[in-house]
């Protein structure tokens, strides 16, 4: 059974992460709100990868690996780039971590409200910046996933981010 699958058996479970095709995105303040068969898999990644610091955890769809992901500052930036990365083998229990702390182009997070639980304290203004970015057209674009190519995009459309408001470049 699929990981999205799970969720959407029990219809009183409240699904919370962003879904992409292959893999579910949470935040780590949500995982409580996961169904329990996948609390479980990323119970055992984090046994695997012991004292890593991370913010978001993705889950393969087929079960077979849970990703650590570090974004120390998911919160204050309103795209955050992701520092480093454990991908831990489920079955085996091996795992390799990537540093992207050097890297000029890193991957970066967007639509961050997917992620966390409506309750989170900064849900609404996450919220509010994809709502802008949606009217701007900006996240219909599947190029949008690393620094430098957001970047450009919001450079070509005039436009900046101060905080979590999108605005037009002075």
């Amino acid at each position: 059974m699929e990981v999205a699958t799970v969720a959407a058996l029990d219809p009183d479970y409240p699904m919370v992460g962003k879904q992409l095709p292959t893999y579910l995105y949470v935040h780590k303040s949500a995982i409580h709100r996961l169904p329990m068969e996948v609390q479980m898999l990323v119970a055992k990644a984090l046994l695997v990868a012991g004292e890593f610091n991370y913010d978001v955890i993705k889950v393969a769809h087929d079960k077979s690996h849970v990703c650590l992901l570090s974004y120390p500052d998911f919160n204050t930036n309103p795209h955050p780039a992701l520092k480093y990365s454990i991908k831990v083998v489920l079955s085996n229990g091996q795992y390799c971590m990537s540093d992207y702390t050097k890297s000029t182009n890193p991957p970066i997070l967007h639509r961050k409200e997917t992620l966390v639980a409506e309750e989170y304290h900064l849900y609404g203004a996450f919220k509010s910046l994809t709502e802008a970015e949606e009217e701007h057209g900006l996240l219909s674009r599947n190029n949008i996933g690393n620094r430098s190519q957001w970047d450009a995009l919001l450079k070509s459309k005039n436009l900046m981010i101060r905080g979590h408001s999108l605005m037009k470049r002075e």
